[in-house]
């Protein structure tokens, strides 16, 4: 059994337990069905504040590459980029978190090709730049939370990504949203990995049906990791609230906004037989 295993027990926080970073809304049940306790777990501190920012740097570098405003930028660009340190100083949940690396302008995206993303950037992830070990170590990390996949602790290269597997890369503005909605099992496989890197958000889970809006918000701080499988992904409606949102608020206290990058890592569906 891989070590990662072990996280499942010591850092899970899951609908059917009570937890600071998951609140029932809209009548949502007390007792949430007892499916949903494998279906959604969140590891609300699974990278620190220093691998956080390696993994948004790594982000980063594959959206510029695929961005022409950010394309542009560089060819007017003179003298040396400002290095900033990297340090595991703690980030509290509500902060906007590794903004230092944001500088605009971008080129976002108005909307999606569903309209259920707004102002953001993305690409696919099938190839890595040159990193050191210890990035290759923290991507090992989160393919080994999809159970259908299986990548050694100390990769090389060659190892990422995974068959049957695939990496997509969403920067979201600030002014950004994802509206609800359910996925595609046949397009998207069987589970879902999702890390938040930058700014907290939001995100909402919905329970589908004639006029029942019950579920869950869940606050995903900077360095968090969430699963999402099963009747999750297809009977719950999920969301990113903008931060113009009346809940986009933890404890009374508003986010601050900021840039947010998510990587979300997939199995792909089996070949038909």
């Amino acid at each position: 059994m891989r070590a990662t295993r072990s996280l499942f027990s010591t850092l899970a926080h899951r609908l059917t337990a009570p937890s600071p970073l998951i609140r029932a809304r809209g009548g949502a049940p007390a007792t949430p069905p007892a499916s949903l306790a494998d279906d959604f777990v969140l590891f609300p501190a699974f990278f620190s504040p220093g691998e956080s920012r390696a993994l948004a740097e790594l982000a980063l570098w594959k959206l510029d590459r695929m961005d022409s405003t950010r394309r542009r930028r560089r060819r007017k660009a003179t003298g040396e980029a400002e290095v900033v340190p990297v340090t595991d100083e703690p980030v509290t949940p509500l902060a906007a978190a590794l903004q230092d690396l944001f500088a605009g302008p971008y080129g976002f995206e108005e909307g999606h090709f569903d309209s259920v993303i707004h102002q953001y950037r993305e690409s696919l992830v099938t190839s890595l730049p040159p990193v050191p070990g210890s990035t290759l170590a923290l991507l090992a990390r989160l393919y080994n939370l999809v159970p259908t996949l299986s990548v050694p602790e100390e990769p090389v290269p060659e190892d990422l990504p995974p068959p049957r597997s695939s990496m997509h890369v969403l920067h979201l503005a600030p002014e950004g949203a994802i509206l609800p909605h359910v996925d595609n099992l046949e397009a998207m496989g069987e589970t879902i990995v999702g890390a938040t890197l930058g700014a907290p958000r939001v995100l909402r889970l919905e329970a589908e049906g004639d006029g029942d809006k019950h579920g869950w918000d869940v606050l995903v701080p900077s360095g968090s990791v969430y699963m999402q499988k099963g009747s999750v992904r297809y009977k719950y409606a999920h969301s990113i609230l903008p931060y113009t949102h009346e809940d986009s608020k933890w404890d009374g206290e508003a986010l601050q906004p900021g840039h947010r990058i998510s990587l979300m890592v997939r199995d792909t569906p089996k070949a038909p037989m």
